[in-house]
């Protein structure tokens, strides 16, 4: 049989049967997108969180309180809400010869007021190095400088979420005066956008002199965590061992297991991530696939019922 009279006899079978036909190749094109469509959710989700892993800083390493405890601490709660880490120790910390920057902060989430609005948001208490350690952008502006934070300036560096919360979408808001616990910050800043949403979105967030934040926000002289940027990717691990040896020492810790503070890299964060983005993927590939074996069970049904209607003439 020739190539032209096997193709007109496979036209002819399909056209004989046109529902059927339509219904097989319906059963695998719906199977086939499903395994695709999933795939690409997947991939796309681990892209997303890992994008959005990498918005947080560039071999970013991680210093946190430990949990707290003592006597009369009944329930533990959680790590970083121990009162351990100070300047001295982010200070200490730059030292270390990988530490490309380092960046102490204090976080409290506290009411703004500005021109009769107000908004519940982040407050972050800093110092300049943040930018470099967090991947900050200034859209207008600028960020405060050193001498700011040594002379407890009252100045502050917005967010655009926080601004058009405050002021209106794509107000005007350099020079303007908000209210924080009853203090006036004036705004000298407003970074650009990086997306996100909830307690954690970069754009919904006030930054304001490190100094400032201890005496005027959170009243003592601890941080809530140490922000640290390594020196490439590769010394990141390298660089968390350091960190932690160091601590140990200076808060006259010799068993690592006791130790007040926990340390993490940027690449713990997204291999932990990559992991259960991977099972989702698995998960929905696996639902995809049941689609194509239904579809292929679909097709082998028709082609079992059209020999068996073709047995006599077959035979």
């Amino acid at each position: 049989m020739t190539l032209k009279d096997l193709t007109h006899e496979t036209t002819s079978a399909l056209l004989g049967n046109k529902v059927r036909s339509t219904l097989t190749v319906l059963g695998i094109i719906i199977g086939i997108a499903s395994v695709i469509a999933m795939l690409a959710i997947g991939a796309g989700a681990t892209g997303s969180i890992q994008a959005s892993i990498a918005s947080l800083g560039s071999n970013l390493v991680l210093v946190l309180p430990g949990a707290q405890k003592g006597p009369g601490v009944q329930v533990s709660a959680g790590r970083g809400s121990a009162s351990t880490l100070t300047v001295a120790d982010a200070t200490a910390v730059s030292q270390i010869s990988l530490a490309a920057a380092v960046a102490p902060e204090v976080a409290s989430r506290k009411q703004v007021v500005a021109k009769g609005t107000n908004t519940n948001t982040t407050i972050t208490g800093t110092t300049p190095q943040y930018t470099s350690v967090r991947n900050l952008e200034i859209d207008e502006g600028a960020f405060f400088t050193d001498q700011q934070v040594s002379g407890l300036a009252k100045v502050a560096v917005i967010g655009p979420t926080t601004r058009d919360d405050l002021f209106g979408v794509g107000s005007e808001a350099l020079g303007e005066t908000i209210r924080i616990g009853g203090i006036n910050f004036k705004i000298i800043g407003i970074t650009k956008s990086k997306g996100g949403s909830g307690f954690n979105n970069p754009d919904d967030a006030v930054y304001i002199p490190l100094t400032s934040a201890q005496k005027f926000i959170v009243g003592n002289d601890y941080l809530s965590d140490i922000s640290i940027q390594a020196t490439t990717a590769n010394d990141m691990t390298e660089l968390q061992n350091e960190v932690t040896s160091l601590l140990l020492q200076r808060h006259h810790i010799s068993d690592p297991l006791l130790a007040d503070f926990s340390t993490i890299n940027q690449a713990d964060i997204v291999s932990s991530a990559s992991t259960i983005t991977n099972t989702l993927t698995y998960l929905l590939a696996s639902v995809a696939g049941i689609s194509l074996v239904v579809g292929g069970i679909g097709i082998m049904n028709m082609m079992l019922t059209t020999v068996t209607e073709r047995t006599r003439e077959i035979g």
